[in-house]
């Protein structure tokens, strides 16, 4: 079950990965529990669905204890952009 949700995970993943360029990818909730049994199988679908040039930077992590996570996404990215860092 693991194995087809990260397949289809990654199919999802890679059409993003290829439109917007991301160096890190966060993934919460019950997959991130899942840790080395959704990573493993996730990278190597990624592996088979992207270009290696571009998936090579990316980085895949699964915070366990981050509640906020969603809201600093977004306040790093109006950070970013008001203030060109």
């Amino acid at each position: 079950l693991l194995r087809k949700v990260s397949e289809n995970l990654a199919w999802g993943l890679s059409i993003l990965i290829q439109l917007y360029n991301p160096e890190l990818i966060l993934i919460k909730g019950p997959l991130a529990v899942a840790q080395k049994h959704i990573t493993i199988p996730l990278t190597l679908a990624l592996n088979r669905f992207c270009l290696n040039e571009i998936v090579n930077g990316v980085d895949i992590e699964l915070p366990l204890n981050s509640d906020h996570l969603g809201l600093n996404g977004v306040a790093a990215q109006v950070f970013r952009n008001e203030f060109n860092l």
